[in-house]
């Protein structure tokens, strides 16, 4: 059986004497050329990359900046948003949570999620409102306040409103 050193014998040649490890100069020209051209290569990636970057930047300030502008909040409220978004993408749904967690300390105050008896209600005022804008001074002897409180099936017998008014 032979010994472990002979099984990992790298001499190839026999004169006992390593393989040579460095290719011959002739050898590696092609591989310079090849080396300058990946090194090339490199650095336009790395200026590529970092003007990507800078582009997704500007465009997410942008995002932030329009979502805040919509939401008619000061546009230097997105120094914050953007500080605490890090590297999160600026989405709506991120935006708006984010308004429904900190929106408060910037003077945000959402809007109340209306029932339907709250959504009728706000309707009806705004149909008596106009009704009494439009109506002038009382002519049936019927007071705003009278109105301002009457529901619609008061206010449809009374001849306030027409049924073809309701929608």
């Amino acid at each position: 059986m032979a010994d472990d050193d002979d099984l990992l014998d790298l001499d190839d040649d026999g004169d006992g004497n390593a393989p040579q490890t460095t290719p011959p100069a002739s050898a590696t020209r092609p591989n310079d050329e090849l080396r300058k051209k990946l090194e090339k290569a490199n650095r336009l990636n790395q200026q590529l990359t970092a003007q990507i970057a800078e582009i997704a930047k500007t465009n997410k300030t942008n995002k932030v900046s329009t979502f805040l502008a919509g939401k008619e909040l000061d546009a230097g409220i997105a120094q914050y948003v953007l500080a605490d978004l890090g590297d999160t993408e600026a989405t709506d749904e991120s935006l708006v949570q984010w308004l429904e967690s900190k929106g408060k300390f910037f003077g945000y105050q959402a809007a109340p999620v209306l029932t339907p008896e709250q959504e009728m209600a706000q309707r009806q005022a705004a149909m008596i409102s106009a009704a009494s804008a439009a109506a002038g001074p009382a002519q049936s002897g019927l007071s705003v306040d009278w109105i301002k409180k009457a529901s619609i099936k008061d206010l449809l017998a009374a001849g306030i409103i027409n049924a073809d008014d309701r929608s």
